[in-house]
């Protein structure tokens, strides 16, 4: 929508295997109908004289107005990134059905439970979100597992299989990748083995 080009400071941050988030504080007669929740946030860096790259997406969560004597001094801005979508999920199917209970390797195994509850796979319409993210093709990565996770966070239970493939030996990490296409941004879940991504 626009680019953001004053600020009075920010703070953003990646976690590996949770959600990051960013804070920053606007100045009280910032354009606020910029500002809406689940609105989002694009954070760029680099180097002078290279292109620009994206550093990460965040969703807009929390909007808070400081005013002295009725101005408005400053404006609060805080969110997460895509990571925290898996928070807002559940694995909402029951104990012993084939969504609930798998065997594979771990990244595969996080790829299917966030299909199920969040992508194409899931069952119930309205927790079907492909239209905004979608998952990485299988590959075969981490330690083989069995995991049961009826109605747990979604978020718990990536984490925890991820915890258990480092544990036999094969360190994983997953997470949303932000991929912008002209005005559009969609969000890719990958898993990586190893280390989280390339340098």
């Amino acid at each position: 929508l626009a680019m953001l080009d004053r600020t009075s400071g920010f703070r953003v941050t990646k976690v590996t295997n949770d959600f990051g988030a960013f804070e920053m504080s606007l100045p009280g007669d910032f354009d606020d109908t910029l500002l809406r929740v689940d609105g989002m946030v694009e954070f760029w860096r680099g180097v002078e004289g290279e292109d620009l790259k994206l550093f990460n997406v965040y969703f807009i969560r929390y909007i808070a107005y400081h005013d002295e004597d009725e101005v408005t001094e400053t404006i609060t801005v805080r969110g997460y990134d895509a990571n925290e979508l898996l928070n807002r999920r559940i694995v909402a199917y029951y104990a012993g059905t084939d969504e609930a209970s798998k065997t594979d390797n771990a990244g595969d195994l996080i790829k299917e439970f966030v299909s199920e509850n969040l992508g194409g796979d899931a069952t119930d319409a309205d927790r079907d979100l492909s239209d905004y993210i979608t998952v990485q093709p299988d590959l075969a990565d981490g330690a083989s597992l069995t995991k049961g996770a009826a109605w747990r966070s979604l978020l718990n239970v990536c984490q925890e299989i991820a915890d258990a493939s480092d544990t036999a030996g094969s360190p994983l990490y997953f997470g949303f990748v932000p991929t912008v296409s002209g005005e559009t941004i969609g969000f890719d879940f990958r898993t990586w083995a190893g280390q989280p991504g390339q340098d």
